[in-house]
């Protein structure tokens, strides 16, 4: 597993968390159409309470 050195700007930090909350008020859809979990590194592992536990790399 690789880990990534690049550093994300604040501004990044807030779209990236602008997009977050904004694809939950669509249903976990992001404005480009993309499941939410795209927006998490492909090994993570995430709970949503509606959802339960989910991977991003699997939707």
């Amino acid at each position: 597993m690789a880990v990534s050195t690049q550093v994300m700007t604040d501004e990044q930090r807030r779209s990236v968390a602008r997009e977050y909350l904004m694809a939950f008020d669509r249903g976990g859809v992001t404005s480009s159409g993309a499941p939410i979990l795209d927006l998490f590194a492909s090994d993570a592992q995430v709970f949503f309470p509606k959802w339960g536990v989910r991977r991003a790399g699997r939707v």
